[in-house]
């Protein structure tokens, strides 16, 4: 990866490879969250349901500083449900699903990983939740029952999430 200097809004100068550094430190942090969660109902629950209306493991992620729409940088992640969990693709891939993440948020969990790992709900899952809201949506758009169930519990877990991230930033 070549060097691109980029400054943020601090007047820091940034590089693609801090930026990437950044990002493995995330993935590392969210691998080591979903391993001490595995087992646990919740986790469970939206794996399987993952598993089930989305078939493609790859999405892109999209870094900024202060503006989100201007893209520091853009990677490609792997989720493997089965084995090794998110990790950055080496190739190129077709990713249908995309968010964005500050770069303020990478550098947090980087600088407080031990947080993240033991409250796990606090770590921003919503490229997961999206994902499975998106797929559910496009697997299940004929079937209306179906679709809401799904849509029931998507929005269970998200309440979830919101709710335990809120009470420990208080």
């Amino acid at each position: 990866m070549a060097k691109v200097k980029q400054q943020n809004q601090g007047g820091d100068v940034l590089t693609g490879i801090v930026i990437k550094d950044l990002m493995y430190e995330y993935l590392d942090v969210c691998n080591l969250a979903i391993e001490k969660n595995s087992g646990n109902f919740w986790y469970d629950k939206a794996i399987q349901l993952n598993n089930a209306i989305w078939d493609k493991p790859y999405f892109r992620v999209s870094v900024y500083d202060k503006d989100p729409d201007k893209i520091l940088e853009d990677f490609i992640v792997h989720f493997n449900t089965d084995k090794s969990g998110l990790s950055l693709s080496h190739s190129f891939h077709e990713a249908e699903f995309s968010c964005k993440f500050p770069l303020s948020y990478l550098e947090d969990v980087k600088t407080r990983p031990d947080f993240y790992i033991q409250n796990p709900l606090m770590l921003d899952w919503k490229w997961f939740t999206d994902r499975i809201s998106t797929g559910s949506q496009t697997l299940f758009q004929n079937n209306k029952y179906l679709s809401i169930g799904l849509g029931l519990i998507t929005g269970a877990l998200l309440t979830v999430f919101l709710v335990r991230r809120s009470s420990k930033r208080e």
